[in-house]
């Protein structure tokens, strides 16, 4: 390597030792977490983190043992949440709370904070209709003035934002909750969850890297064209040596400037025209060591590992191992964050209770919370082990279709076409062929076929035969024939 190589490659690489600084004040936390959402340099945050928000948004339903008021509920208040922010941005409906609230848990400061802004009656009930999660990071505390001797464990007053125009938050006045999913319950404020888990520190290597790269582009074509004057061979001559002052060089040098001057401003065609002993070099710098990814690999994994996706290393044999990412962590998370908006939804129920007190007789009735499930990690071994619990009676028609559809459909569209399809008697129109009856018809439409003797009996009374002579599918094979087969029976004989 030349010494002008060795002078650009130092220019380069200078800086790429800055110390990586975390900032200590909540504050400053929840403002430098927003640059990942403005323009995330790792290409892996923003992703994971959009698709665990993606995952956790489910179906929310009320059931409270009242049709009048499980329609109030679920068909007029859940649906209709923040109507009245129609095209200012907010999405209408429990789902776009559901959506705000996780990102606030997970994207965001991690200090979800729900204000109640209008209350509305709807049916005879006095339901909250405008509910808005604030921005945590705007949240500042203060500590409370109490003439009361001790320590008290919930010592702080919170308000949005600071001087004259703040906002006291009370949750005792019943318009806000503030929740700490993160920290302890005593703490001023909570640790943004890419903070806490060391998401932000490795993405802020890979960002300084990354930034490092444009700068090494950007710098690369000043310092492509080398000039040498001169040859060692002529200052080692015996006789007639030649070595250049450099004051010679610098008239080089100018003369080179001038030229790649004139081609910028197009002007016509700079030529030079020189000695035998000048030779002109284009340098490409040697960047493969900016741009390996073992750069990045260290920094990604750790990102991955906060999120719960867990590099495990299993050994294969004597001389050979495998990697292998265990995502039940992330899953777990996610799970967590569920049962975090769950308790939302139960709070505002209870809340719901204490502002309706005529409502004695649905009020003192349990009210349950059903949500739906993070379908995007369902295995087709776990979908089979469903598909039997189905069978025998231990899973709803609707929970099973939820989960096996992964949002492709949905329970109750699936019963409104099917009734249509009844009321207009197309299934009618669409026979089975004979190999399907066994699969595709329900047991009253074998016992009818029976009667008219379209097909022959397809299941032996006297008999139970566990073999696969009528084709059963592979979840109906072995151990399972017999269930298949015994509980087939028993539904013939209680519809007979």
């Amino acid at each position: 390597m030349t010494q002008g190589q060795l002078l650009m490659k130092i220019a380069m690489l200078s800086g790429i030792g800055e110390k990586t600084y975390v900032p200590l004040d909540f504050h400053e936390r929840a403002a430098v977490i927003k640059r990942i959402s403005e323009s995330d340099s790792s290409g892996l945050v923003n992703t994971l983190g959009n698709f665990q928000v993606d995952c956790a948004t489910v179906d929310i339903k009320i059931n409270t043992g009242s049709v009048a008021l499980d329609s109030a509920l679920n068909n007029d208040w859940l649906a209709n949440i923040n109507k009245q922010y129609r095209g200012y941005g907010i999405e209408r409906g429990v789902k776009g709370l559901e959506k705000e609230y996780y990102k606030e848990r997970w994207l965001g400061a991690s200090f979800p904070i729900l204000k109640i802004v209008d209350w509305e009656e709807i049916n005879g009930f006095n339901l909250p209709t405008g509910l808005l999660f604030v921005d945590g990071g705007s949240v500042y505390a203060r500590k409370q003035e109490s003439k009361n001797e001790g320590v008290k464990l919930l010592n702080y007053d919170y308000c949005l934002g600071q001087g004259s125009d703040q906002e006291v938050i009370n949750p005792k006045k019943d318009t806000h909750f503030i929740y700490k999913p993160y920290t302890r319950w005593y703490v001023r404020y909570p640790s943004p969850y890419y903070i806490a888990k060391g998401i932000y520190k490795n993405w802020l290597i890979i960002d300084k890297i990354k930034n490092k790269e444009l700068d090494i582009v950007s710098q690369i074509i000043p310092y492509l064209m080398h000039v040498i004057k001169g040859a060692p061979e002529l200052e080692l001559a015996e006789e007639n040596a030649v070595s250049y002052k450099p004051e010679h060089l610098e008239a080089t040098y100018k003369k080179f400037e001038s030229l790649i001057e004139k081609m910028a401003t197009g002007q016509k065609l700079p030529i030079n025209v020189t000695n035998w002993d000048e030779q002109i070099k284009h340098l490409i710098p040697d960047l493969e060591a900016m741009f390996k990814q073992t750069l990045f690999s260290n920094a990604e994994k750790a990102i991955l590992a906060g999120f719960g996706f867990i590099d495990i290393i299993q050994g294969v044999g004597s001389n050979r191992k495998e990697s292998i990412i265990n995502p039940r962590a992330f899953i777990r998370e996610i799970d967590s964050g569920m049962r975090g908006f769950k308790l939302v939804i139960s709070d505002l129920l209870e809340l719901i209770k204490e502002k309706n007190p005529g409502k004695v007789k649905l009020i003192l009735k349990p009210w349950n919370i059903d949500m739906g499930v993070n379908t995007e990690f369902i295995t087709d071994k776990l979908a089979d082990q469903l598909k039997n619990m189905r069978d025998r009676g231990a899973l709803s028609e609707r929970t099973y279709t939820d989960i096996i559809s992964r949002e492709l459909t949905d329970y109750d569209k699936e019963m409104r076409l099917l009734n249509q399809e009844k009321e207009s008697k197309e299934t009618e129109i669409i026979v089975p062929k004979p190999t399907q009856v066994q699969d595709l018809l329900t047991l009253q439409q074998i016992k009818d076929a029976k009667k008219q003797g379209k097909i022959a009996p397809i299941i032996d009374n006297k008999k139970v035969d566990t073999t696969n002579k009528e084709g059963l599918t592979d979840d109906k094979k072995g151990p399972e024939a017999k269930d298949y087969k015994t509980s087939a029976l028993k539904g013939e004989k209680e519809n007979e």
